[in-house]
């Protein structure tokens, strides 16, 4: 059977849990069943992601008829790292690229990036590209659970690459802010002159990380701009709760946090 004619499964993955949404094939656009997948207790020395990914194994585990279908694996922004590749024009190959983004990461987070996955923004020529990395015993991980319980793995994607995709029609200019809200985290990108300058994401404090509606995150994003030098004159595009909206400065975000707190 062709994987577009299977029954597709769109899971989040986050470090207390996961989300899974079932799609009748691959191209249906409503999902016909939604599901939270608690995890139980971080043990001590474990991944961050272990207690997740082991809600969705025990999930399908139990689901014979699940067999065959496709997983779309969307990784929270709590277990993804960013950075900024420059452009070199020397650098030819795809693993001289790689061995460059590879020190990026590791100037801007250290030697425990050796055992990360790393991915690079395919971008025209002449551009910084934005890279992000995910541990790799993750993505082993992943692989291993999809063979075990005959399902294909059909993409493994970090949340905010995958946000910034789904941004490009509204990225109609040259200078831009991408701000995104999670549960858990807050993530941003600008982009100057058509090139992007900064790319970084931050966790949110943990008391406020059960609830999307707090009022934190408009203060978290508006401080990670002021202290990123970002000019109150640039559009933003946010990014929450699937809904896109561009505002006029980042300064609109005071705006959205007064609204809250009313």
């Amino acid at each position: 059977m062709s994987a577009f004619l299977r029954r597709r499964l769109r899971i989040v993955l986050r470090e207390g849990g996961a989300e899974v949404a079932g799609y009748a094939h691959f191209w249906a656009r409503q999902a016909y069943a939604q599901e939270l997948l608690p995890g139980r207790a971080m043990q001590s020395g474990e991944a961050s992601w272990a207690a997740g990914l082991g809600a969705l194994a025990e999930w399908l585990g139990t689901r014979e008829r699940l067999q065959g279908a496709v997983l779309d694996i969307i990784v929270d922004d709590s277990l993804v790292r960013y950075t900024l590749v420059p452009w070199q024009r020397e650098l030819r190959r795809r693993t001289e690229r790689m061995a460059l983004a590879r020190a990026c990461f590791e100037n801007a987070y250290g030697d425990a990036m050796q055992p990360w996955d790393i991915r690079i923004d395919a971008v025209a020529g002449n551009r910084p590209a934005i890279a992000c990395a995910i541990e790799h015993a993750l993505v082993t991980a992943v692989k291993r659970l999809c063979a075990e319980n005959k399902v294909k793995l059909h993409a493994l994607q970090p949340a905010f690459v995958l946000k910034l995709n789904s941004t490009r029609e509204a990225m109609s200019t040259d200078d831009i802010v991408v701000l995104a809200v999670d549960e858990r985290t807050i993530a941003g990108a600008c982009q100057m002159a058509g090139c992007w300058s900064s790319v970084w994401s931050r966790r949110l404090p943990t008391t406020h990380a059960d609830s999307m509606s707090s009022d934190c995150w408009p203060t978290q994003l508006h401080r990670e701009c002021l202290l990123r030098g970002y000019s109150e004159s640039i559009p933003v595009v946010l990014l929450r709760n699937d809904a896109v909206e561009v505002l006029p400065s980042f300064q609109s975000l005071l705006d959205i946090e007064r609204g809250n707190a009313h």
